[in-house]
C-alpha cells in the first residue's frame, strides 16, 4: 500500500529508526554537543561576558567554561547547555532524557511510566517525573480551545456497575412498553 493512499503521521518529519537514534546519541557527549549546537548555532557565547572562546568540560559534557575576553580576561564562568530548560538541575544522564523523549514521541499513544521505566533503566518515580516534564514542555502555550465538531478516535468510556444497572433498567423498560420505533439509548 502506498503512502499516498494512506498518509502517515510522519509525513513531514519522520523520526529515525531506533538503531540510528542510538548511534547518533550514544552518550552524554553526543547529547550535550547536540544541545550546544541548538543553543549556540554560531558557536559558544558566554552569557556573562559575551566571549566566544570557551571549552566543554570533560567531567560534565553539558557544561562549558568561558575563556574570557577584553575587560574580563579571567571570566571562567561555567555555563550549562541545559540552563534555563526543563532539564536544568537534572542528575539524570542526558542520553536517558533523549531516549525518553524519543520513545514518548514515537509510540502511537505515548508511553506510560511503567513501560518507560525498564526501557531506560530508572525507577518508576523518575520515569513518571520525566514523562510529566516532557508532556509539559510539549504543550503549545498559544493553543486555543477546541471548537466546532470535534471527533475522537479510539475513545474508551469506562462503565461502572451503576451505569450498567441503569442501562439494564432502561432496556427492560423499553421492552416492556413494546412501543414501536423506540430503541435503547446509544443504538443505531
Amino acid at each position: 500500500m502506498s503512502d499516498a493512499l494512506f498518509p502517515t503521521r510522519w509525513q513531514y518529519d519522520k523520526p529515525p529508526p531506533i538503531e540510528e537514534f542510538v548511534r547518533t546519541f550514544p552518550d552524554d557527549y553526543a547529547c550535550g554537543g547536540h544541545l550546544a549546537e541548538k543553543r549556540w548555532p554560531d558557536g559558544f557565547v558566554c552569557p556573562h561576558c559575551g566571549s566566544r572562546k570557551g571549552w566543554r568540560l570533560e567531567a560534565r559534557p553539558w557544561l562549558w567554561e568561558c575563556a574570557g575576553k577584553g575587560d574580563n580576561p579571567k571570566c571562567r564562568k561555567q555555563t550549562s547547555v541545559i540552563a534555563g530548560t526543563f532539564m536544568q538541575g537534572t542528575h539524570l544522564p542526558l542520553n536517558k532524557w533523549f531516549m525518553a523523549a524519543y520513545l514518548m514521541t514515537t509510540h502511537s499513544n505515548s508511553i506510560s511510566a511503567l513501560q518507560l521505566q525498564p526501557k531506560i533503566g530508572v525507577t518508576y518515580k523518575t520515569a513518571w517525573l520525566l514523562l510529566h516534564k516532557l508532556r509539559r514542555v510539549m504543550v503549545n502555550p498559544e493553543r486555543t480551545p477546541l471548537a466546532g465538531n470535534v471527533e475522537a478516535d479510539e475513545t474508551l468510556i469506562p462503565v461502572t456497575r451503576r451505569m450498567k444497572a441503569a442501562a439494564a433498567r432502561l432496556s427492560s423498560s423499553a421492552r416492556s412498553r413494546g412501543s414501536a420505533g423506540s430503541r435503547p439509548a446509544g443504538s443505531g
